[in-house]
């Protein structure tokens, strides 16, 4: 009750002559903080969009990107039917020698010498180079070359090194000639 009597007792102090005025300076202030936490909010907002857009974007990418890994991962299939089937080096060398072998004598080309050189792992894949010497004339080892690089066996010949030997046309031609085996657990790689 005393409470109440002196609320009651400031009511003649409070005039209507003050009430505008204080209820005014409340008014201003309480639209300061709105005005604060409307731009508080609206930065958060702006946060959260830039985070929706970004995370957006992220997965649009990520779409992409896993598209690509398709398309890379298809020519890597393509590619690896290049390879000579077989897990070991030594496997490989024997076909790849037997595959020129046999293109030297449907050509008519002499082969003078063969020389397994060392295995090179690269990459998750192993390169098995052999040098061969061969001799004939020069457009059957040209022919001879076109035939390694459509062989199965070979990925290609890495090095040639071409002798004239007479006036009639006849080369003696060193190759080094490169197939490719996948790295694998029994592959000898340095043999």
């Amino acid at each position: 009750m005393k409470a109440m009597a002196g609320i009651l007792d400031l009511k003649p102090l409070i005039s209507s002559r003050w009430i505008k005025p204080l209820g005014l300076f409340l008014a201003v202030i309480a639209s300061f903080y709105l005005y604060e936490y409307h731009k508080y909010i609206e930065g958060r907002i702006g946060e959260r969009m830039r985070e929706y857009s970004d995370g957006a974007a992220l997965l649009e990418e990520g779409a992409g990107m896993q598209g690509r890994e398709r398309e890379v991962r298809a020519r890597l299939d393509e590619l690896e039917e290049g390879l000579v089937r077989t897990s070991s080096a030594a496997k490989a060398a024997s076909l790849i020698e037997g595959a020129f072998r046999e293109a030297a004598s449907k050509r008519g080309v002499e082969l003078v010498s063969k020389r397994r050189l060392p295995s090179v792992p690269e990459n998750g894949y192993v390169r098995v180079p052999i040098e061969f010497q061969a001799r004939g004339r020069t457009g059957v080892v040209k022919d001879l070359l076109y035939d390694v690089y459509a062989s199965k066996e070979t990925i290609g010949v890495s090095s040639v090194r071409i002798r004239r030997i007479d006036d009639r046309g006849t080369i003696d031609a060193v190759f080094i000639i490169d197939g490719m085996i996948k790295a694998g657990d029994r592959v000898e790689a340095a043999d």
